[in-house]
Formats: C-alpha cells, sequence, structure tokens
C-alpha cells in the first residue's frame, strides 16, 4: 500500500470509528492520531511522510466534528522527552494541525520530572499547545503475581528510581508526575493518565499453569494483551498473554483490590500519605483425603492497603469443620475468627477419595505400572492434557483397536467409583469404553463415551461397582476405532466412594 492508500485509509477508518462512537452517544472530547509516534506511523518512518498521516488524521476529526457541531480536540503522542523540542520543531514545520502534545513519561526511564516541566513549557510556551502525559506508572512491589517476569524491578540494570518501590513509592510517583504536567507554564498542563491500571494477573495464588492462566485471560480479559491483539502486535502478544510483565506496576494488588495510590487523582493538592489498615483476609484452600482429619493452617494473612501483609494467628469454626469431615467428599467453606482483627477468615476445604491409581495422569518417566495394548504412546504435550503436562493419547492411519490397563489390589471390601476423561475427534464410527473387571474377565461396571472435539474433555464414569472381598481387579479403557481417530485419555481415578 503507498502513501496515498494509506493516508485515504487512515481518513476512512478514522471517520468511519468516530462517526460510530458519536450516534452511540460517547461524548469524545479528544482524539489521539497514532501512539508513540516516535520512530513512525503506519509503517512510514519518513518525517514528510509521518506528518502527511498526522494531518490527513486531523482533517478527519475536524471535519466529522465539524460535520456533527461537537467541539473535539486533536492530540498527537510521543515519547522519550529528550526529543520533544525537534519533534514539535517537524509538525511546525510540516503545517501539522492539531490542539494537544502527549508526552509518554516514566520516572526510571525519562530523567526528573523537573525536566519534564522545563520541556512541556517549551512546546507550550513556543507553539501555542495544551499538553498531557499520555502514560506513566512506577512499581508498588517488585513481586511477581502470574509466573509471567515483571517489565521492571528494582533489579531491572540501568534505571533511575527516585522513589521508594512501594505503595507510597507509586503515590509520590503519580504525584510528582501530576504537578510536573500542572506546574506547565500557562496553564497549558491538562492532565495525566495512568498505563496500565488494571493489567493485573488472573491467576493471584499462582497454582495455575500457563495454560489455565491464558484460557481464564481469554475469557474475563486483563489489559489488551490477549490473542485478539496477536494481528497488532505479534512481536509483544503472539502466544505469550496470559500473564502480565505490567502487574506490579498496577494500582491494584494481586487480588485485584484497589491501591490506596489511586487515590492520588483526588488526594494529589493535599500531600496525604497513606494512613495503613487492614483491609481484609488472604483466601485460603486446604485439601484432604476423605477419612483423614484435614490440617487447617494456624496463621492467616492479613492484607493492608499498602500490600503489606502480615501472618496473624486464626481460629477455625470447629463445628463447621467436624461437620465437612462427616459430609466426606466435596468443597467446604470453613470461617475463622482471626486475632488483633476485625476480620473474617474463610477456608475452602477440597475433600476427596483416596485414589489408588499409580501414575493416574500419565505423568512418569514411564507409563508403568499401565499396560498399553495397541497404537498407544504418552504424549508430552500440554495442550492436549486436562491434568499436568501428559496424556495417554491414540491414533492411526488405519482402523484399530487399543487398550489401556491397570491391576489394582482392593484390601478393604465396600462401593468403588471410576473416572477419566477423553478429548478428541474425526472418530465418527469408533467406540470407547471405561471398565472395570475381574482377573478372570468378569465385567463389575462400565461406562461409555464419546470425543467432542480438541481439548473438550468429556468424563466417563463408573458409580457403584461392589467389591465384596479382598481382590485383585483390572480397570482401564479401551476403544475400537476407525482410521483416523485421535484423541487423548487422562485424569483417572479409582476410588472407595462408601461402605
Amino acid at each position: 500500500m503507498d502513501l496515498s492508500d494509506k493516508a485515504d485509509a487512515l481518513s476512512a477508518y478514522t471517520m468511519q470509528c468516530l462517526d460510530k462512537l458519536l450516534t452511540a452517544g460517547v461524548d469524545v472530547g479528544m482524539v489521539q492520531i497514532g501512539n508513540e509516534t516516535v520512530n513512525g506511523i503506519a509503517g512510514e518512518s519518513d518525517e514528510d511522510a509521518m506528518c502527511r498521516l498526522f494531518s490527513t488524521g486531523s482533517k478527519a476529526v475536524r471535519d466529522l466534528a465539524a460535520a456533527r457541531g461537537v467541539d473535539i480536540r486533536v492530540a498527537v503522542h510521543f515519547t522519550n522527552p529528550e526529543e520533544f523540542s525537534g519533534i514539535a520543531a517537524m509538525l511546525k514545520k510540516h503545517g501539522v494541525d492539531y490542539d494537544v502534545f502527549a508526552a509518554s513519561y516514566y520516572p526510571y526511564w525519562h530523567g526528573t520530572t523537573e525536566d519534564l516541566t522545563s520541556i512541556l513549557s517549551g512546546i507550550a510556551d513556543t507553539y501555542g499547545k495544551e499538553v498531557l502525559v499520555a502514560e506513566t506508572s512506577y512499581p508498588f512491589t517488585d513481586e511477581d503475581s502470574d509466573g509471567t517476569a515483571n517489565v521492571i524491578t528494582s533489579k531491572t540494570e540501568g534505571l533511575d528510581f527516585a522513589y521508594d518501590i512501594s505503595v507510597q513509592g507509586q503515590a509520590d510517583a503519580l504525584a510528582s508526575v501530576i504537578r510536573a504536567v500542572h506546574a506547565v507554564d500557562s496553564d497549558a498542563g491538562i492532565g495525566v493518565f495512568y498505563w496500565e491500571p488494571a493489567w493485573i494477573t488472573v491467576d493471584p495464588e499462582g497454582t495455575k499453569t500457563r495454560k489455565e492462566r491464558s484460557a481464564l485471560w481469554e475469557t474475563y480479559g486483563c489489559g489488551w494483551a490477549s490473542s485478539y491483539a496477536d494481528s497488532y502486535d505479534p512481536d509483544h502478544v503472539g502466544n505469550t498473554y496470559g500473564g502480565s510483565g505490567w502487574d506490579n506496576q498496577a494500582l491494584f494488588d494481586r487480588n485485584g483490590y484497589p491501591l490506596d495510590s489511586l487515590n492520588v487523582f483526588s488526594l494529589v493538592y493535599t500531600g496525604q500519605e497513606v494512613k495503613e489498615e487492614a483491609v481484609g483476609i488472604l483466601p485460603v484452600s486446604v485439601s484432604a483425603l476423605a477419612g483423614e482429619d484435614p490440617s487447617l493452617p494456624d496463621t492467616v494473612t492479613v492484607r493492608f492497603n499498602t500490600a503489606r501483609t502480615k501472618e496473624v494467628p486464626v481460629t477455625w469454626d470447629a463445628k463447621a469443620l467436624q461437620s465437612a469431615v462427616q459430609k466426606g467428599a466435596g468443597t467446604w467453606e470453613i470461617s475463622g475468627s482471626v486475632d488483633g482483627y476485625d476480620l473474617a477468615a474463610a477456608c475452602t476445604l477440597t475433600i476427596a477419595y483416596q485414589n489408588l491409581l499409580k501414575n493416574p495422569s500419565f505423568e512418569d518417566d514411564s507409563s508403568a505400572p499401565w499396560i498399553l495394548q495397541g497404537p498407544l504412546d504418552i504424549q508430552d504435550k500440554e495442550s492436549d492434557a486436562r491434568a499436568g503436562d501428559r496424556a495417554l493419547h491414540f491414533w492411526s492411519d488405519s482402523s484399530f483397536t487399543f487398550s489401556a490397563v491397570q491391576e489394582v489390589s482392593v484390601t478393604e471390601p465396600g462401593i468403588y467409583a471410576l473416572t477419566c476423561y477423553l478429548q478428541g475427534g474425526d472418530a465418527e464410527s469408533s467406540v470407547f469404553d471405561a471398565f472395570a473387571e475381574t482377573e478372570d474377565g468378569t465385567i463389575l461396571g462400565s461406562a461409555s463415551v464419546t470425543p467432542q472435539g480438541w481439548a473438550k474433555f468429556q468424563e466417563a464414569k463408573i458409580d457403584g461397582i461392589t467389591i465384596t472381598a479382598p481382590c485383585t481387579i483390572k480397570v482401564g479403557v479401551r476403544g475400537t476405532c476407525n482410521a483416523g481417530a485421535w484423541g487423548t485419555f487422562d485424569d483417572f481415578s479409582f476410588c472407595r466412594v462408601g461402605d
């Protein structure tokens, strides 16, 4: 696409988007032409071409605003304050029509706030423009909350940290930037935007796999960097979405609670410091086996508005805990009181039956003790597994049968249940069954299951397997498959569930 085509496309797209916003009733006060366009815009880095595109975008905004009878400012946006004076001169030279010169300013990269005020004042005085900071941020912690390395920490080399890395330090940094813009000559400084205040983790406890975090990220959103942004920024998004490298610079903590530094936008002129207060208790999760006494923690983590945490003794509701143990398998909520704080603690207690199978999710280096027959292999591919990284994989380019069997020594009579999961496809005339049988082949129970597509795991469950005396039984899955059928089995369990 040549420059003329780009200019036409930019004009049409700007007017189309702005028209839709205005038609929907959005109060549009300003439109920015490009984002951090120091090195180029729409693939153009020559100053003549860049300024033509800036002018084209500006004219599109002006024309539509005039047609709709509304007043809309036009902004241009650049980073690296040391280059601002030259950029402003370039815009003047080429007659670019705009109202607001927007800056990115990050305290650890871009010098002092005094320098920022001086540079923006020069632009305001020389060219008669309003100025603002379109992006700024500062870390409140070094902690990585989601397994994706933070872009900025106190250990990042070559950076200048003028403020503490704490909630108070973040508040001080933000307040200083706001004051720096407010101090610009002729009241030309009109505001400050924080980027990206809500780019927080989707895995506050840090227990999920990359695949699980990515699924949450895609479903609920967290910042702009999802798979949908791949075409916009493949180098920085691509397959890396699902974690945030900016979570330690957000204005919310790892659990999504607002930090007191967020109040700077209303407290900036008062100089008020953050008064530390306890504001909540981090949730607790405990897993236990049916028939065992669960071990709940002696302390819980009190969360303060400064992002500091403290371990404090807790007393759990003994009656609720006893009731959960008596009820057995399931998920139960146990409340607790916290010493010295008028805050309620909560523990999610998950009680499960003991799984008698070994290597139930095929995470061991070998397939043992499973006995495999047919075109089966242990596939090390997290995206095809329900639990962990591995799963039992089947496929052949001709029709085939297979089985995966494990022998289990049952020492206690009772009622048992077998569960496993299947995903796959291209299995229109295939039959898959989970089964439990005696050593001589007597069927104790079976359940059929049909694959519904990739990563859509279907449960096969056999309830009511009655065993009256100690014995050895065989449990597993088998299939008769058409050519090309494919899929994985994973996450097997064989448990005693009753007397």
